[in-house]
């Protein structure tokens, strides 16, 4: 604001509009600048395939993020105007909403570092609700280890507020009430937030710019609720986000729907309707022997196909499970539909691509045929949904997990 503009305005109005100034800037440049630092998606280098290309690209990701943030502080704002409004505790109202603004986005912003650290520096919260199936906060309790130091500091923050309001509130009595006009009207709010919903839809439609500016704390949650609001048909897809619903109140029609063959209809928009060639062999599973044999399935975190072949100095890596392949079979092109080992798991033991929900197992398949069923996991198989999903427990004979030997573990972990 240029300093005629600000010498013009009432006393009372300067320091909303300083408070606003002060929140703003005590945020979105420090997550910016930790965010660059961190994933150099404006400077580029090593390993970033998609840093921002070109002036457009750079305006429009900081336009774009900058107003994301604008529009939370002002909700903000807005709220507490309407629970503290009496002009005798301006000054009050408007400290509330420096520690709410400022301290919330910085704990966020520390909170998300600690996550980020834990599971990989690649990773946003929308992995990380899909590496704990669904929910961000599963995720959020094997990430957040160092709780008890945000606990220290956040007893501190508020024990700070709380001796701050203490003193407006003595030496409020005292002063002359100011005119607490509000910074910005109705009328201001609105066009922000009609800017900024502009915004954010061009800034979904660049791909860059999309996963640039979804590694801002502010603009994620505002393009996904936007995303949520304008999905009228529930399918998952509205006018925001990396893929538009172009059928928004055809809940069958969607980016990436299952194509149904043959019934005339483009459900997922790609290369018009589906056509299914006949199958050329009979897939259906072959009955269980009188006396079946035993079954063995072991699941190798993060091993990929080409340990088989790795050497270091000569020697094989993995000696025995060459033997094993040797001696049976392997696939040598093998892949996966999906990065999350819980989402991959839940497919491996279904024979499904996304189960939902109960779903027939290999577990409940192998109980119902008699087998004895025993289950030994180094992960705790609630972690994502995993056992309600496929049946673990409830179908075993003998179950261990991690979360049935707490006791034993090395560290006192969050999980």
């Amino acid at each position: 604001m240029p300093s005629t503009m600000r010498a013009n305005l009432p006393k009372g109005r300067r320091l909303e509009w300083t408070a606003l100034l002060v929140a703003f800037v005590a945020t979105w440049p420090i997550e910016l600048v930790l965010a660059e630092r961190k994933y150099g998606f404006l400077r580029g280098g090593f390993g970033q395939s998609h840093a921002l290309a070109g002036p457009t690209e750079i305006g429009g990701f900081l336009i774009a993020t900058a107003l994301a943030q604008a529009v939370l502080l002002g909700l903000l704002y807005l709220v507490l105007r309407q629970l503290i409004r009496t002009p005798k505790r301006q000054e009050e109202r408007l400290l509330a909403f420096l520690f709410l603004g400022i301290g919330i986005a910085n704990l966020a912003l520390a909170a998300k570092l600690e996550l980020l650290s834990y599971f990989s520096d690649a990773v946003s919260f929308q992995l990380l609700r899909n590496l704990g199936g669904g929910s961000l906060v599963d995720a959020a309790l094997f990430g957040l280890s160092e709780s008890a130091l945000y606990a220290v500091s956040l007893v501190g923050a508020v024990a700070l507020f709380l001796a701050l309001r203490w003193w407006l509130r003595r030496r409020a009595g005292t002063r002359a009430v100011p005119d607490a006009t509000p910074a910005v009207g109705w009328r201001g709010w609105g066009l922000l937030l009609v800017t900024t919903i502009l915004a954010v839809f061009a800034a979904d439609r660049v791909r860059d710019v999309r996963l640039a500016a979804h590694r801002m704390n502010a603009y994620a949650p505002l393009s996904e609720g936007l995303k949520q609001l304008t999905d009228v048909d529930h399918d998952g897809f509205g006018l925001f986000g990396a893929e538009i619903d172009r059928q928004p109140f055809d809940a069958a029609r969607f980016p990436f729907a299952l194509d149904v063959p043959g019934d005339g209809i483009d459900q997922d928009g790609l290369a018009g309707d589906f056509t299914a060639l006949p199958a050329a062999h009979d897939y259906r599973a072959p009955p269980l022997p009188a006396q079946p044999r035993h079954l063995i399935l072991v699941v190798l975190e993060s091993t990929r196909a080409g340990l088989l072949n790795a050497r270091v100095n000569g020697r094989w890596v993995a000696p025995n499970l060459r033997a094993l392949a040797a001696e049976g079979s392997y696939v040598r092109e093998a892949y996966s539909h999906v990065g999350f080992t819980t989402e991959s798991l839940k497919s491996l033991f279904t024979g499904t691509l996304a189960p939902a929900g109960p779903h027939p197992s290999l577990f409940r398949d192998l109980k119902a045929a008699g087998y004895r069923v025993a289950v030994f996991s180094g992960q705790p198989e609630g972690f994502g949904d995993i056992d309600a999903t496929v049946g673990e427990r409830a179908s075993s004979d003998v179950y261990v997990d991690a979360s049935t030997l707490k006791d034993e573990r090395a560290t006192a972990f969050a999980a």
